[in-house]
């Protein structure tokens, strides 16, 4: 798998260069927080400084005083604390492929939009979750207000 090399100047600049397990400046390395082994991207967002100490304990532990979710943990909860943003901003709504179907199958058959099928019916027929549907057609229906389309009830 090929993954991206970024230079020491850009995790630097990114991460800092404190460890966000002990705060020590010396030694500072850089670790992913959910492993390329366990499908973790080889983002900067998926990245902290950890010293070399620190980061040893990560990945080998001194008699089980750390564990990875821990070290993940604590460096999560410090980037917080320092104003990093983590994981996806409150609110946002992310469009894959299979939203945007399953939306225009929403708009096309629910009586709620153009349609003339109840809840149920397109449920079944679009194939996904009870609460995903719901997700959705609420989104949709935000939508259609910030544009002032109006749908008949």
């Amino acid at each position: 798998m090929d993954h991206t090399i970024y230079q020491y100047s850009t995790l630097r600049k990114h991460c800092g260069t404190k460890c966000c397990s002990c705060g020590s400046e010396n030694g500072i390395e850089y670790h992913h927080i959910i492993p390329l082994s366990f499908s973790g991207q080889d983002r900067l967002s998926n990245i902290i400084a950890v010293c070399s100490d620190c980061h040893a304990l990560v990945h080998f532990g001194e008699h089980n005083e750390i564990s990875h979710s821990e070290a993940t943990k604590r460096g999560v909860d410090r980037a917080r604390k320092a104003g990093k943003q983590i994981g996806r901003k409150k609110g946002a709504i992310v469009e894959t492929s299979k939203s945007i179907k399953a939306k225009g199958l929403i708009l096309a058959m629910s009586k709620d939009f153009r349609g003339y099928q109840n809840d149920r019916e397109v449920i079944v027929a679009t194939g996904i979750s009870r609460n995903t549907y719901y997700k959705y057609k609420k989104e949709l229906k935000r939508e259609a207000e910030k544009y002032g389309i109006l749908f008949a009830s």
